[in-house]
């Protein structure tokens, strides 16, 4: 897989989840008790393709995880003020389907900053 220079991935350097999502801390806070798998959650967010093609940015105000793509699971362990880069195989993200501007069997890659989580 080649990412666009101006996205800055070195796979080598991430983390790979057993589901195979890659995850790199941007910026650490350490702020509170890390994010679980069922916190709702407020966050904001940038989504590129692998070609460096910003499709979507915004908030993602008091959502759960199983709202979204199955890739964002990679924000388990997240503390308030963490910033995280995500890769997102298509199988976890949109897949055969694609979804809007997003190809079919895209790679994802995000950048996600928690926000807060709510109670």
């Amino acid at each position: 897989m080649t990412f666009a220079a101006a996205l800055g991935i070195d796979l080598a350097v991430m983390t790979k989840l057993p589901s195979g999502v890659y995850i790199q801390t941007l910026h650490a806070s350490g702020v509170g008790t890390p994010m679980t798998a069922t916190d709702r959650f407020t966050a904001d967010y940038q989504g590129w393709t692998p070609d460096g093609n910003r499709f979507d940015s915004g908030a993602l105000p008091n959502i759960s995880l199983d709202q979204l793509i199955s890739g964002f699971a990679g924000m388990v362990g997240m503390t308030i003020g963490e910033t995280r880069l995500l890769v997102i195989p298509s199988q976890l993200g949109y897949g055969p389907e694609g979804y809007g501007v997003i190809p079919p069997n895209a790679v994802l890659v995000f950048e996600v900053t928690l926000v807060a989580i709510n109670p």
